[in-house]
C-alpha cells in the first residue's frame, strides 16, 4: 500500500521569503502518519488511497488520533474546597476515532456500491484499523469498532468534475486499547550457554522487612553473570511493548528478568526436554506443545503481574539452575506507539 502524499525534500523545500540556504527540517520518519496524509484499511476496505482508482474514499479529517482521554479516581471534599485523590496514578481510557470524509465517483450506480461498501466493511465488531504512512513512516494498527450508525446525508449542491457524484459519510470508532502496534512481529532469540545460581552480593541488600536480599545470579567464583546471560530487545515505539514468550528444550530454575524495567518471569518447575511452553501475561496463558494449561509451573510470587518491553532498547537476563538438548528462550513483540 502506497501513502498518498510525498512531502518534499528539505533542501529543496526552500521556505518563501528567506534566503535559499534556509529550509524546513525534514524530521525523523520514526513517527506514524496519524493522520490525512495516511491510506487506512479496514476490514478489506481502503480509504483516503488517492494513488488508486479515480472513484475513492476521500478523507477529509481524522480525530482522536493522537491523543487520548485520562481517568483517574477522585471525589468532590464535602465539606471544603477541592478533591480527595483515591490513587496516584491517571490512567490512559480507550480511543475514539472519528473519521469524516466523502465517497468521490463518476457514475450514480457507482455510489450506491461504495456506500453500501462502507456499511459492509465497518460492521459493529472489532477488527485492525491498519494506517499505512508516509514512505519511511512505520505502518501500525489499532483495533477498534463502529460505535455509532454511519453518518450521511444523501444530498449534494452541484455535479461537477472529476466527481460529479459525491456523498458526505463520517464514521466514529472506539477501540479499548488506546495504543498502536507495528505491523511486523519482532523477535530475539537467546540460548543458554552456562549455568548460575543465586547467592548474595556485597554490600548487602535489605527489604523492608529487614532479610538479606539473594537477587543476583553468580558464578561459582561469586562473579555476578551477566555477560553470558545478557541479551537486548529493542522496541522502536514510545509506549510499553507486550511480550509473548516461548521456551523449549529441558530448563531447570528458569528465571528472565528485564533489567530495564525490573519486570521478571520464574518458574518453580522444569520444563520437559521435548515441549515448547508459550507464556502470554496479557492473556494470563501458559501452554505447552499440546496447548495443555501448565500455568503451575509459574513461581507466581516472583513473576510480575507484566512483562513488557519499555521503549527503546531492554536489556534481559536470563538464568537456569539446569539444562539439556538445544534450550531456547525466544520473546515477540509490536513496536508499540
Amino acid at each position: 500500500m502506497s501513502p498518498n502524499i510525498s512531502p518534499p525534500s528539505g533542501s529543496a523545500f526552500v521556505t518563501a521569503g528567506l534566503p535559499p540556504d534556509v529550509f524546513y527540517d525534514e524530521g525523523s520518519g520514526l513517527s506514524p502518519s496519524l493522520g490525512i496524509e495516511a491510506v487506512y484499511e479496514y476490514n478489506g476496505l481502503t480509504i483516503n488511497d488517492r494513488e488508486g482508482a479515480l472513484d475513492y474514499y476521500h478523507l477529509s479529517s481524522i480525530d482522536g488520533l493522537n491523543s487520548v482521554e485520562l481517568r483517574d479516581s477522585r471525589d468532590n471534599k464535602p465539606d471544603e474546597d477541592g478533591e480527595d485523590e483515591w490513587d496516584d496514578q491517571t490512567l490512559r481510557t480507550g480511543r475514539t476515532i472519528v473519521m469524516t470524509g466523502q465517497i468521490r465517483c463518476g457514475r450514480v450506480h457507482k455510489l450506491r456500491d461504495m456506500w453500501r461498501a462502507l456499511e459492509a466493511a465497518f460492521v459493529p465488531r472489532t477488527q485492525p484499523l491498519t494506517i499505512y504512512g508516509v514512505a519511511g513512516a512505520p505502518d501500525v494498527q489499532i483495533n477498534c469498532r463502529r460505535t455509532l450508525r454511519i453518518e450521511g446525508a444523501d444530498s449534494q449542491a452541484d455535479y461537477k468534475a472529476p466527481w460529479p457524484f459525491r456523498r458526505d459519510f463520517q464514521i466514529t470508532l472506539k477501540a479499548a486499547r488506546p495504543d498502536y502496534l507495528g505491523l511486523t512481529q519482532r523477535s530475539v532469540t537467546f540460548t543458554p550457554t552456562n549455568v548460575a545460581q543465586l547467592a548474595r552480593f556485597y554490600p548487602r541488600i535489605y527489604t523492608s522487612g529487614g532479610f538479606e536480599l539473594y537477587d543476583k545470579y553468580m558464578d561459582a567464583q561469586g562473579h555476578v553473570t551477566v555477560g553470558a546471560t545478557a541479551f537486548n530487545a529493542n522496541n522502536q515505539g514510545t509506549a510499553q511493548a507486550d511480550l509473548v514468550v516461548e521456551m523449549g528444550g529441558q530448563l531447570a530454575g528458569l528465571q528472565i528478568i528485564n533489567q530495564t524495567n525490573g519486570q521478571k518471569l520464574t518458574f518453580k518447575r522444569e520444563i520437559p526436554a521435548g515441549q515448547i511452553y508459550t507464556y502470554d501475561p496479557v492473556e494470563g496463558n501458559l501452554t505447552d506443545t499440546t496447548d495443555v494449561n501448565r500455568f503451575g509451573v509459574l513461581d507466581t510470587r516472583n513473576t510480575t503481574a507484566k512483562f513488557s518491553l519499555d521503549p527503546g532498547v531492554n536489556q534481559f537476563t536470563v538464568s537456569v539452575t539446569a539444562y539439556s538438548g538445544t534450550p531456547y528462550v525466544k520473546l515477540y513483540w509490536h513496536d508499540t506507539y
